[in-house]
């Protein structure tokens, strides 16, 4: 097998040695070990498509919402918000930039609410899987966005239900911790590159089909 493999493997067993197998009820075999790799190799190899922004929190609140948009009386319940910024026009650190027509689709895609905020990448303690983007993971979903010069800032609505949800918002608001979010997508096929008068710099003019991370 890859080396790549070979460092997944040897991350898995030293995660889940001497751990019980809550499917099984006995600790992990060596042959269940190597299957859970060798699921988590595959998904990389896969997700090797995938880019990633790094998203700063840039203000977060408290406000109270109607419960159900269609509900006829509308009763409100006092939610929690974090706005950060997750993309622009401006050029990122791999001197690329989103079009106009590509953040104008991440607009919408945000605003939708089906793109769910999950933490740490969807990494599920018990079986040392990254990726796994289970319901009992969703700590939020996004349900706003817009274009602010050249920024693409987004909201999320945190999920009052989540066993961590208070954790973090203490985190951001008691404790001034530096979170921030790193936002997944994949392009709907190849990127275009188009040179920028007289520079090397490259923009990237492709819809973003994005996805939901942490």
């Amino acid at each position: 097998m890859p080396e790549e493999f070979d460092k997944i493997l040897a991350g898995v067993k030293q995660s889940l040695s001497g751990k019980t197998n809550p499917r099984t009820k006995k600790p992990y075999t060596e042959s269940e070990m190597y299957a859970i790799a060798q699921s988590q190799y595959k998904k990389d190899k896969k997700d090797a498509e995938v880019f990633f922004v790094k998203a700063p929190i840039t203000k977060f609140w408290e406000e109270e919402v109607p419960l159900n948009k269609s509900a006829t009386n509308k009763p409100t319940s006092k939610q929690r918000f974090i706005e950060v910024t997750v993309s622009g026009l401006k050029e990122d650190r791999d001197n690329e930039m989103m079009s106009k027509e590509a953040v104008e689709d991440m607009i919408m895609q945000f605003k939708s609410g089906t793109i769910g905020f999950f933490p740490d990448h969807g990494f599920h303690e018990q079986t040392g899987e990254r990726n796994v983007y289970s319901w009992k993971q969703m700590m939020g979903v996004f349900v706003d966005a817009r274009q602010e010069n050249d920024s693409l800032p987004a909201v999320i609505r945190l999920n009052k239900a989540h066993p961590d949800h208070e954790l973090f918002w203490k985190y951001i608001t008691e404790e001034g911790m530096p979170l921030g979010f790193s936002i997944g997508g994949k392009p709907e096929e190849e990127a275009t590159f188009i040179e920028i008068e007289d520079n090397a710099k490259a923009e990237v003019t492709k819809e973003v089909e994005n996805e939901k991370k942490s």
